[in-house]
């Protein structure tokens, strides 16, 4: 199952860029792979820069709820928000069965696109 991992919005931008992936190899902008393209590393590398590049610490903030999944199941999210300069804002996403399992996916998530795709802690 596809899920959002990640995205990028800028402020005059409704819709923003969307990160989905089934397996955290291959991110694609929908949940459809008929109706959505593939993303490459350059625009991996700019979901690890916008979401490394806080207007400050208090722009970054932590939120978790329960999804609903097609199998009537519960699951956890966490969604880490980073509000960055020129109203960029970012997310990142994490999932698990306990809230904690959520937090600590989304933290690891973070930290893995920072070390794959922004290796020299980029930041603007």
């Amino acid at each position: 199952m596809k899920r959002l991992r990640g995205s990028v919005k800028f402020r005059e931008d409704k819709d923003g860029m969307k990160y989905y992936t089934q397996d955290d190899v291959v991110f694609t902008s929908g949940l459809d792979d008929k109706d959505s393209m593939q993303w490459d590393d350059k625009a991996l590398y700019h979901l690890a820069l916008c979401a490394n590049s806080p207007w400050s610490d208090d722009e970054i903030n932590y939120s978790i709820y329960s999804s609903e999944l097609p199998e009537g199941l519960f699951e956890w999210v966490c969604r880490k928000k980073i509000v960055g300069y020129e109203g960029i804002t970012s997310m990142i996403y994490g999932y698990g069965q306990t809230e904690q399992e959520a937090l600590e996916d989304c933290i690891k998530y973070f930290n893995d696109i920072q070390s794959e795709y922004n290796k020299d802690d980029d930041y603007f």
